[in-house]
């Protein structure tokens, strides 16, 4: 029975999509191209006109609706294995155009570094959901092949990946991985640390996708934020000068540079020697934060880089890999992967 292969990579903000197997032939009429599918991590209930029961949407579609969402992940793992099961089946189905889990094949990209009973309540989930065929894939082997990074030379490489709730620090060398680690934090201390200072300084209160607009148009000159006034309750417009807003970015440079540094006294000196010399390279979508890179290459001394395709390196690499056919299910109790990818380089 012919499958539909996707590769996933979900986070706590975003899931990207992709299909595997280009050479799917397109389902009720459906054209499935190759291009990378990104959607919101969330659910919503809706009712719509002329139904007595309410709907779940979910993705985009849901965020459009202006109404409570739900994200189902949170820091990584599952926190509504419900939810996330809900969300899963609907945007593979909507995507891959099929109706049936039995004839789809998930490959997923996630942190080793999570845990086994993380990864154990990720496995059920997927279970829940109604597939019978997944497979899990490191992340960070993944994104190493979807920047283009070589990980089978015997010099070791640091990647640090800047999610929304999440950092991950991983060193691969010989085709696998030296060190992972994961820690809470990520991008959304910066949205944080945004709805913080305007209450604290300017009595004006937002929301998060206000917050998460600024967060991503830091660096321009000014700000026009609308909000509401603490104390009178009414919507309220400031301008704030970028100055007073960039400093927010230092938080997530403090969390990257704790990661980098607890993972290089992890390292042997050799390691880290390599690391000195090859540098570092960022990926995720809180890597192209303006002034990141900057930040931590000062702090640490050591030439910093920011993928080109950073928010999507993971789900590429994962793609390409599956594609190639040479893929074998993770198990998680064996330790770190010790299959060579020599052989998928060449």
């Amino acid at each position: 029975m012919f499958k539909t292969g996707i590769a996933l990579d979900i986070g706590s903000r975003k899931t990207k999509i992709a299909i595997c197997n280009q050479n799917t032939i397109p389902i009720l009429g459906k054209k499935i191209g190759d291009e990378v599918h990104i959607e919101e991590s969330c659910v919503a209930a809706h009712r719509g006109a002329g139904h007595n029961m309410e709907q779940v949407i979910a993705g985009n579609a849901a965020l459009d609706l202006h109404t409570e969402c739900v994200y189902p992940m949170r820091e990584g793992c599952p926190a509504n294995s419900r939810l996330l099961a809900i969300l899963l089946r609907r945007l593979t189905m909507d995507i891959s155009g099929r109706h049936n889990p039995n004839r789809i094949e998930l490959h997923i990209a996630i942190s080793r570094a999570l845990g086994n009973m993380k990864l154990r309540n990720l496995e059920r989930t997927m279970e829940l959901s109604g597939f019978k065929s997944f497979h899990f894939h490191d992340a960070a082997l993944m994104a190493a092949r979807g920047a283009g990074l070589n990980i089978t030379e015997e010099h070791a490489s640091m990647i640090i990946n800047i999610g929304a709730e999440t950092i991950g620090a991983a060193v691969a060398a010989n085709g696998g991985l030296l060190w992972e680690s994961l820690i809470a934090g990520g991008s959304r201390c910066v949205n944080r640390a945004i709805i913080t200072l305007l209450r604290r300084k300017y009595d004006l209160m937002i929301g998060e996708r206000m917050a998460e607009l600024i967060k991503l148009s830091l660096g321009s000159s000014d700000y026009i934020i609308d909000g509401r006034d603490s104390h009178t309750g009414m919507p309220r417009t400031i301008c704030v000068g970028h100055k007073e807003l960039d400093s927010v970015v230092d938080l997530a440079a403090n969390e990257a540079v704790e990661v980098i540094t607890d993972c290089v006294k992890a390292l042997q000196p050799d390691a880290a020697a390599d690391i000195a010399d090859n540098g570092i390279l960022l990926i995720g979508g809180g890597a192209k934060l303006n002034g990141l890179s900057d930040r931590i290459a000062e702090r640490t001394a050591l030439d910093i880089r920011v993928a080109p395709n950073a928010d999507t390196a993971v789900i590429e690499g994962l793609k390409a890999y599956a594609a190639s056919g040479k893929t074998r299910e993770v198990e998680w109790d064996r330790g770190y992967l010790t299959q060579s990818m020599e052989e998928d380089y060449a």
